[in-house]
């Protein structure tokens, strides 16, 4: 084996020396854990084999499949086949290299040393280019460039929306951390959330949703009454309300098997994904940017323009601070992706029971408008009081963890 010897003059010179065999408890270490590497990867290629058979076989059943569960089992050949081949060309790597050791195949990752923000930045580009024009273009490809087309292939709408969402969204934001070369657990906080702060963040979630409601109602009576921003409001309005229309429809089903597929859609997949973005990714660059107070305020401010709908901007700026706020306090991302699916299936769910309706913006005169108001005064308020509580909490979990040690 060579190695390279340097002197106090500078002067590198290689020495030959003789290979000893290692059987010190560290190799028999190293051995045991290529080991197992190796039959990790063996048991997740025979899973993932089995998985291929099974969507194979239940692909050809000849009993009546809705359309969208039919476009669903082909999403789910696509990603079989995709982590297949990962895990496929693992295996390949792993048994074709003698004595395999980690170590030997380390690479530095490209991004690891880039600025917080500027990764930050990076993401977003990345993420609109992947998801907002990429997801876009499929869906012209597919169902075509007409909106007025979307109700006759809604089903498609909602296959193509739920896959933009995973392959363009997710599957980029763990390219993206790989190349960051950041640990998954860390930063995406996958652990167990403080259980206090977790049911409380449930609550919350759920109490602002009347104050969210009042202030969208007031802001547009304010706006549209302003009458040298009519015009240019007007048109953005027109715009906004056919997007509007189009989610109506998304999240509109005729009976329970519908119902829950658009659950899987519009609530399931978007606090899976967009969580891992934001709550994860993002949240955790930022910390290392600037305060956590400000790291959890340009979160939610990004996860709002991200949106792109002016008209709910700060309730999606609300939403989206409390989000953060409660993932960072409870420690962990499944907290926000639990009052994320939450937050989507309550509007999908007051649509499947009270119509469309439930969505419209509602009519009030005299003491019904005074009520609705107060009801959104009383929602702030508890809001108020659980943002409070929870970090009261988390204050004193870290005076207890402070005296323990």
């Amino acid at each position: 084996m060579n190695r390279i010897n340097t002197f106090p003059n500078g002067v590198w010179e290689r020495e030959e020396r003789q290979e000893i065999p290692d059987r010190s408890p560290d190799k028999e270490h190293r051995d045991a854990k290529n080991a197992h590497s190796g039959m990790t990867y063996l048991v997740s290629l025979f899973t993932t084999l089995f998985v291929s058979r099974f969507t194979f076989h239940l692909s050809r059943f000849t009993f009546y499949k809705p359309f969208y569960i039919s476009q669903t089992l082909k999403i789910i050949r696509l990603l079989r086949n995709l982590f297949l081949f990962k895990y496929l060309t693992f295996f390949i790597i792993l048994y074709g290299m003698e004595n395999f050791e980690p170590d030997k195949i380390f690479i530095k990752r490209p991004l690891a040393k880039m600025n917080p923000i500027a990764f930050v930045l990076l993401t977003l580009v990345v993420i609109f280019i992947t998801y907002q024009i990429f997801g876009a273009i499929l869906t012209v490809l597919i169902v075509g460039a007409d909106l007025k087309a979307i109700p006759e292939k809604i089903n498609t709408t909602r296959v193509i929306l739920a896959f933009s969402q995973y392959a363009f969204l997710l599957f980029p934001v763990f390219i993206l951390n790989y190349l960051r070369d950041n640990d998954v657990k860390k930063s995406f906080r996958i652990q167990k959330p403080v259980l206090s702060i977790f049911f409380l963040a449930i609550v919350g979630i759920i109490i602002v949703q009347p104050f969210l409601q009042v202030f969208l109602f007031l802001q547009n009576k304010i706006i549209f009454s302003i009458p040298f921003a009519g015009g240019i409001l007007q048109k953005l309005k027109e715009l906004s309300d056919s997007f509007e229309q189009t989610t109506v429809l998304l999240v509109t089903a005729h009976n329970v098997p519908e119902f829950i597929f658009i659950v899987f859609v519009i609530a399931l997949t978007p606090a899976i994904c967009e969580e891992f973005l934001f709550r994860g990714m993002i949240l955790k660059n930022m910390e290392k940017a600037t305060k956590a107070l400000n790291a959890i305020l340009m979160t939610g401010i990004l996860f709002a323009v991200f949106h792109f709908n002016p008209f709910n901007l700060i309730p999606l700026v609300v939403l989206g601070y409390y989000l953060t706020f409660v993932t960072y306090y409870s420690g962990s991302i499944f907290t926000s992706m639990i009052c994320h699916f939450l937050n989507n299936f309550i509007s999908a769910l007051s649509v499947f029971i009270f119509g469309k309706e439930s969505i419209s913006e509602p009519s009030f005169s005299g003491l019904e408008l005074v009520n609705f108001i107060f009801l959104g005064v009383i929602s702030l308020a508890f809001f108020i009081i659980v943002l409070l509580a929870i970090k009261k909490i988390n204050l004193s979990n870290i005076t207890t963890e402070t005296q323990n040690v």
